[in-house]
């Protein structure tokens, strides 16, 4: 019974753990990762909402951006989670939940009940001393996930009164039912996207570690997307991958980069940042090349 008390002790003891993720602004965060945000409605309190397992991935959703509620309308929600059940009064001292913005240390473990999602105040806490519900706001926020925030957020979020403000503030986002893309499925402006985030990865592969610095050689260094969705531009779905680890994430990759050309490039890659060259590649060119000469051939002795 004692677990759940000490998960937010220890974590205001545990003062050397690095920041993971910064927290700009959610909006300006969005856009610059390419994702339409679309017509942003004016905030709306969700009431209590018990996170299940089987939410986390369907209705909860954690990113680098902080912790999302999908409701019934689509509309992505931020909020905060906290848990379901909490000693208000441990071993003669008296204690207030705690509250978190990110899917941080503290959070490990989904049980039924576990936690709740909120986007407003005050929240609902079953109490263990009293054995009820009882009504709780300014809340304090977990000393992890204030490490994950940016300074300037970081400064004005002393409790979760002032980030429920702030919530209100930002409003929220309803996904987009349609994107303005191109002929190969990309959003418009993917060049630029894919730039920014090579960029801020200092053009280095996130599998294999090989950095190019000479600009000329940045082509090498390419923007995959995780799940397979060319729209779906957020960071977390991002990875910078050199064109050989690219080429090998999956059989559909291999098949996207199985032309002569693509292979050519890889092989280029390969001679100039791993002293691997392949003679693999002008067998392949030799094939391709012989198997047009054999059609030109045969289509010669056609009698039409």
């Amino acid at each position: 019974m004692s677990s759940d008390f000490n998960i937010d002790t220890k974590e205001d003891r545990l003062n050397d753990t690095e920041p993971i993720y910064v927290f700009p602004k959610l909006k300006e965060k969005l856009s610059l990762m390419g994702v339409n945000i679309g017509i942003a409605g004016a905030w709306r309190s969700v009431g209590t909402v018990d996170v299940l397992p089987a939410d986390i991935g369907e209705r909860i959703f954690f990113e680098d951006e902080g912790i999302f509620y999908i409701d019934d309308e689509g509309v992505k929600r931020r909020g905060f989670m906290y848990k379901t059940q909490f000693y208000f009064e441990w071993q003669g001292q008296a204690n207030q939940p705690k509250f978190h913005v990110f899917r941080c240390t503290a959070i490990k473990n989904f049980g039924r009940d576990a936690y709740r999602f909120a986007n407003a105040e005050p929240i609902k806490v079953y109490s263990r001393n009293a054995r009820k519900e009882v009504e709780v706001e300014g809340m304090e926020l977990c000393g992890y996930c204030k490490r994950m925030l940016m300074n300037e957020e970081a400064v004005r979020v002393n409790d979760s009164t002032d980030f429920v403000e702030i919530l209100k503030k930002t409003g929220n986002i309803e996904d987009p039912t349609e994107y303005d893309v191109d002929i190969f499925g990309y959003v418009k402006n993917w060049e630029e996207i894919s730039l920014a985030y090579r960029t801020k990865k200092n053009f280095t592969c996130e599998r294999c570690n090989t950095h190019v610095e000479d600009g000329f050689d940045h082509f090498y260094m390419q923007t995959h997307h995780k799940n397979g969705i060319k729209t779906d531009n957020r960071e977390s779905n991002l990875e910078c991958l050199c064109i050989k680890c690219h080429s090998e994430v999956d059989d559909t990759h291999r098949r996207n980069f199985s032309s002569a050309a693509s292979k050519v490039t890889i092989n280029e890659y390969m001679q100039k940042y791993h002293n691997k060259g392949s003679n693999s590649i002008s067998k392949f060119i030799e094939h391709q090349l012989q198997q047009k000469r054999t059609f030109s051939i045969e289509t010669d002795d056609l009698p039409f």
